[in-house]
């Protein structure tokens, strides 16, 4: 696999965790967050997870709270 086969298999496979821990399909403006978290955050697909499964286990199922804890481990140099 070549770097960019990986680097597009990873993006879509967090794609689609976040439907299945939303239990729908995403909205283009949560779309569109998303591809800024990869392409201008440049935050790592596996972190964007981690903050993902730190919502679910909180229960908060809402994307302004996947950024804020993005932007505090971001701070805090994680």
């Amino acid at each position: 696999m070549t770097v960019k086969q990986t680097k597009d298999s990873s993006r879509k496979q967090l794609f689609t965790q976040i439907e299945t821990e939303f239990g729908r399909t995403l909205s283009p403006i949560e779309l569109e967050t998303i591809g800024k978290w990869l392409d201008e955050d440049h935050y790592q697909p596996d972190l964007i997870s981690l903050a993902l499964k730190e919502a679910v286990l909180n229960q908060v199922y809402n994307f302004k709270y996947i950024d804020r804890i993005l932007i505090n481990w971001e701070k805090k140099h994680i």
